[in-house]
């Protein structure tokens, strides 16, 4: 048997199933920040799914609306952290990104935090995660910074449901009645968990430029 993975060889079923378990994992984080629980089912990411659950996006409270962005600054990223007690991840597009670098480098340089192996950008000690599924006002140019609080210490806050397998679930069906292929079933029921989410999801709209 060859592996899932880095270890998973040439065989074209593995390399297949590696590849929609890739594509789910894409899935499962387009939804934890751009989900939306009235959307009965969708094929976003060339993932089918029966149903949807809220992203961070959606259950923000935000300070402003697109129209009345800011432009991204210390101030004004410092205001959306006080907004709330506690703070463990700032979520922002790749604008955004680039933009909050970029104070940092003019500030004298940019400050990283180490999460698991990786080392992340951070701002006052709190991780910048990028992600490209926040929404966009194609109107007003702007797109929204996201300050949360996770659930480290089982006192509240943002918690992922996973498997209990805790990834993609394989399943083999068998060949093919009809033809000579193999059939196989991926599967990952996920979540998320926002308790008290007026106190642990906030956003600011920022201006794109």
């Amino acid at each position: 048997k060859q592996g899932i993975g880095a270890n998973r060889g040439n065989d074209p079923r593995v390399i297949q199933m590696q590849l929609k378990s890739d594509a789910i994992a894409r899935e499962y984080a387009r939804q934890i920040v751009a989900g939306n629980a009235s959307t009965p089912g969708s094929n976003v990411t060339g993932v089918t799914n029966n149903g949807e659950f809220d992203g961070v996006a959606r259950l923000a409270t935000y300070s402003n609306l697109p129209a009345d962005a800011v432009g991204v600054d210390f101030f004004e990223l410092d205001k959306l952290i006080l907004s709330m007690d506690q703070v463990d991840v700032l979520i922002v597009g790749p604008r955004h990104y680039a933009l909050i670098k970029g104070l940092m480098r003019s500030a004298g340089g940019t400050d990283q935090i180490q999460i698991a192996t990786h080392n992340v950008v951070s701002y006052a000690g709190i991780p910048v995660l990028m992600s490209r599924f926040l929404p966009f006002d194609a109107v007003d140019l702007a797109q929204p910074v996201i300050a949360a609080r996770l659930n480290r210490d089982g006192a509240g806050g943002l918690t992922g449901l996973l498997p209990v397998s805790g990834g993609v679930d394989h399943h083999e069906l068998g060949m093919a009645e009809n033809s000579y292929e193999y059939k196989y079933r991926l599967a990952f029921q996920g979540g998320l968990i926002v308790p008290d989410a007026a106190n642990t999801v906030k956003g600011t709209w920022f201006t794109h430029m």
